[in-house]
């Protein structure tokens, strides 16, 4: 009887070994996984700040392409003022006149 309940108590103690080996790695497993969970979450929250700045300079973009003058819109401008100068030439040369 003596040597039953030795040898219970030894394949007790080996089972309880091997669960404590388990318990170790899920726990060293755990860790790692939570280390890389908070390396994803930074990640994340830096591309999300990436993605935000980007979306701003697409809209900053989008405004300056707006107010971008043509090549049409220059020409016109080029001929108002130079209309705009000949009248004021004229005018000059009255008052000198």
């Amino acid at each position: 009887m003596a040597n039953d309940l030795k040898h219970i108590l030894e394949r007790l103690r080996g089972k309880l070994d091997l669960l404590t080996q388990r318990y170790a790695t899920l726990l060293q497993e755990k860790q790692a996984i939570e280390e890389r969970n908070n390396e994803l979450i930074t990640l994340t929250q830096k591309q999300q700040q990436e993605i935000n700045r980007l979306q701003q300079e697409v809209e900053y973009l989008k405004v300056v392409t707006t107010l971008n003058p043509t090549h049409k819109d220059v020409e016109e401008s080029r001929a108002f003022l130079s209309k705009l100068v000949r009248e004021i030439d004229k005018c000059i040369a009255e008052l000198n006149g």
